[in-house]
């Protein structure tokens, strides 16, 4: 796998930073060293062939990101001699293996800083005019981690970004043998965007990064990418959304014939619209007009709706959705009741006879001695408003407590027919004496 993770260069990174405050803060009681507080971060660097460990030369580490002004500045401190001193530096050649190419030189001071230095390998000569003579090496790194990412492909179910990322190769060079030392360097990665959209395991680095939903809108994704030194880079690509999505709302979902149902349009980025309405009926409108369903539906034959949305076309063609829900219709019924109390207290008031689904209705009632006493019919509309006998004699008098007749003959939406002696019966009005 091209990116590893290196936990161990955080543990470094602490480490030299804290060893660098410690030499700020107490330079007379170490020998001479080599600092940098403008670093980003500092490493040591060990050599194979310095089996005892005696020499650990430090790496400063510098985040130069895209600005290739950004040099490093390292500063030599002397302990031992008597000042003042001489100072003298030199870039390490890799080519003649020598530290052969002056950088800077100062006399008779009591520091020395070297700047606008580039990556490589540095050494420093101190000397008084008593004798005292030590040389100091470190390494200079400019650390440019890089990361680039583009589409690889954009369609209706997937899109995939790929992308290029590196760090920064960097070698020091063992002093024993000559031998090239690689920089241990590790990448975490972060997936992202804007505006947010889901993208699975954002941490965790494949090429291609696919998103299994693409996004319903136009989208910036970045990969940002954070070496062990803590240098990051981002990279970004534009993407503008091909997808569509069919999304619409009904209301209401179910209920007695004829229902009237509503749709309610909600879908994304469509340009145009297929409904099916699920009764051999269809629309190419955006939002279309309510639509009636008058045949109730058998059991586990529900009316299906269906919406079918086209996106705006690209160079691969259109993307197209759909999405279904179900209308359930009830079946035509019809339910009696014995008894009611027309007293004006709102409750059981009127004799009604309870009906889904129906398309006509045709009710007549009689007292005992076959005189008809009402006489109301009407289709589904007029069935709707209907609220039945309220126990007056044809709209005058009230009815006397007792028995009565009633006649019923109904039709439902769905064909049924309610009619003979299943429909003809008694029913009790009952009325409390005054």
């Amino acid at each position: 796998m091209i990116i590893h993770r290196n936990t161990g260069g955080w543990g470094r990174r602490l480490h030299a930073v804290l060893t660098v405050a410690l030499l700020l803060v107490l330079p007379l009681m170490v020998e001479a060293q080599l600092s940098a507080p403008t670093a980003s971060a500092v490493d040591t660097v060990h050599y194979p062939t310095d089996t005892l460990g005696l020499r650990r030369d430090p790496v400063f580490v510098w985040c130069g990101g895209d600005d290739p002004s950004v040099t490093g500045e390292v500063q030599a401190l002397p302990p031992g001699g008597t000042g003042p001193w001489d100072f003298a530096w030199r870039m390490f050649n890799p080519v003649a293996f020598a530290y052969d190419s002056l950088v800077k030189s100062e006399s008779s001071v009591s520091r020395s800083t070297a700047t606008g230095l580039h990556s490589g390998g540095y050494a420093v000569r101190i000397t008084d005019a008593g004798g005292y003579d030590t040389t100091l090496y470190g390494w200079v790194m400019i650390d440019t981690p890089s990361v680039s990412i583009a589409i690889q492909q954009n369609k209706c179910r997937r899109l995939a970004l790929s992308r290029e990322i590196a760090v920064t190769p960097f070698f020091t060079y063992d002093p024993g043998d000559s031998s090239a030392i690689p920089l241990e360097n590790g990448l975490e990665v972060l997936w992202s965007s804007n505006p947010p959209s889901p993208i699975p395991y954002p941490e965790v680095d494949e090429n291609p990064k696919t998103t299994y939903s693409p996004p319903l809108e136009d989208t910036w994704f970045y990969l940002t990418v954070t070496d062990s030194f803590g240098c990051s880079a981002r990279g970004e690509v534009y993407v503008e959304t091909i997808q569509v999505k069919a999304d619409f709302e009904v209301d209401p979902d179910h209920g007695e014939a004829p229902l009237e149902v509503t749709f309610s349009n909600r879908s994304r980025n469509a340009v145009e619209y297929l409904w099916d309405f699920g009764d051999s009926t269809f629309s190419d409108l955006e939002t279309p007009d309510p639509h009636k369903y008058y045949i109730p539906t058998p059991p586990h034959e529900d009316y299906v709706v269906k919406l079918l949305v086209k996106g705006k076309r690209f160079p691969g063609g259109y993307c197209i959705d759909t999405l279904s829900k179900v209308i359930k219709v009830d079946p035509s019924a019809l339910e009696i009741p014995n008894v009611f109390t027309p007293n004006g207290d709102s409750y059981n008031d009127y004799f009604r006879v309870y009906g889904k689904s129906l398309r006509y209705i045709h009710v007549k009632v009689f007292n005992r001695q076959g005189y008809k006493v009402y006489d109301w019919q009407g289709g589904s509309d007029e069935i709707k408003e209907w609220l039945g006998w309220d126990g007056r004699i044809n709209g005058h008098g009230e009815a006397s407590p007792g028995v009565y007749y009633y006649v019923i003959r109904a039709v439902g939406w769905d064909d049924i027919r309610y009619e003979g002696k299943l429909y003809r019966g008694t029913v009790y009005l009952f009325r409390e004496k005054k």
